[in-house]
């Protein structure tokens, strides 16, 4: 991954915050955007961080366009959109920061809504220290075991097909 390209986690939503079905809406989210909603879901919970997300979005929609609010559907979609973020916690809450990262990047990898060079450039910068996709996979390899989680998916380094 180049330095210009922005990690994107691509969500589908399905159903409400508690599980009611509706019809499917898929969201492309820049990673730091997503995980900035998780942090926020660890220090003020979930309800509270959805109430963020909606003033933040309401304060986007008054300045687009004044006098407008959210509709009842777009304050459907930011609640379920928390609690979907929040199960990407894997059922925390984690002791420490590290494991918030690595449980973020193991649902995100185990689910395919994200590459392993992606992930690997998201928990450098989470934790501040480098880490390549195939060290990002040996340390999910000893650390989702220790959580009661199966192995993630095999790394499989991208291969550059040669034209003659």
């Amino acid at each position: 991954m180049t330095s210009h390209q922005v990690p994107i986690l691509t969500i589908t939503i399905s159903s409400d915050k508690d599980g009611v079905p509706f019809e499917p809406v898929t969201l492309e989210i820049p990673v730091r955007a997503a995980w900035q909603i998780i942090e926020s879901i660890a220090i003020l919970g979930m309800e509270r961080a959805a109430q963020l997300l909606g003033m933040g979005a309401l304060l986007h929609a008054l300045n687009s366009k004044p006098g407008s609010a959210l509709t009842p559907r777009e304050s459907t979609l930011i609640l379920a959109l928390v609690a979907t973020l929040d199960r990407k916690l894997l059922g925390g809450p984690w002791e420490s920061h590290e494991d918030r990262v690595l449980a973020f990047a193991y649902s995100v990898l185990q689910q395919k809504e994200m590459q392993w060079d992606a992930a690997a450039h998201f928990v450098t910068r989470a934790l501040n220290k480098p880490i390549t996709a195939g060290a990002l996979r040996k340390r999910l390899e000893r650390w989702a075991p220790d959580q009661g989680l199966p192995k993630v998916e095999k790394y499989k380094p991208r291969q550059t097909k040669v034209t003659r």
